[in-house]
């Protein structure tokens, strides 16, 4: 009697773990969409002036407009001058679990490029304590991604929680020495893969 008891009583208990691990078990899931797109993005300056048609601001949310490789340096973000170091940081708006990082320093017209830079980010919790990635992400570990379409460089790394994507600019060159110095990016991509 004692057997079929305890019998009933471990089945019962194996069955309430089973459910619990069924329920409460979310699977790991790879976002394949951008997290970045269209999310809220600051910088410390934006470049505004005159196009030859219009009067323009190249605002930082261009960087997340998903318009990659547009015939245009209109749709790229440009610091409102050459007093490098420059930052332009992407909002993901809560923490995501993220492990790659596409990039397109330049304006797709090529005018100007951002060429040494790092990036950085940081938590919900801890916004002001930026941290490295691992690797730690800079301009000269990326794998390049040139005419393939979409962003230039791609960054692969260990998984980290983030809500916060700081790029921090501190040289660009451009074939046009009036543009040389200017923090440019046309198109930040963030993903889970």
């Amino acid at each position: 009697m004692l057997n079929k008891k305890l019998i009933i009583i471990y089945s019962i208990f194996i069955l309430i773990i089973l459910i619990m691990l069924i329920y409460n078990t979310k699977p790991l899931s790879r976002e394949s969409t951008n997290l970045a797109l269209e999310k809220t993005v600051t910088a410390n300056s934006s470049y505004k002036g005159w196009t030859g048609e219009k009067f323009v601001t190249w605002d930082p949310s261009l960087v997340v407009d998903g318009n990659i490789d547009q015939p245009s340096p209109i749709d790229a973000w440009w610091s409102s001058g050459k007093n490098l170091p420059q930052w332009i940081e992407v909002d993901l708006e809560k923490d995501c679990i993220v492990n790659q990082i596409k990039v397109d320093p330049d304006s797709a017209a090529y005018v100007a490029a951002a060429t040494d830079y790092t990036i950085k980010y940081a938590t919900s919790l801890d916004a002001d304590n930026w941290k490295d990635f691992n690797p730690p992400i800079v301009e000269s570990n990326a794998t390049a991604r040139v005419n393939i379409g979409g962003c230039d460089y791609e960054y692969n790394f260990q998984p980290v929680e983030a809500r916060y994507i700081k790029i921090i600019i501190t040289e660009s060159q451009s074939s046009d020495t009036r543009w040389s110095g200017y923090g440019v990016f046309d198109e930040i991509e963030v993903y889970n893969k």
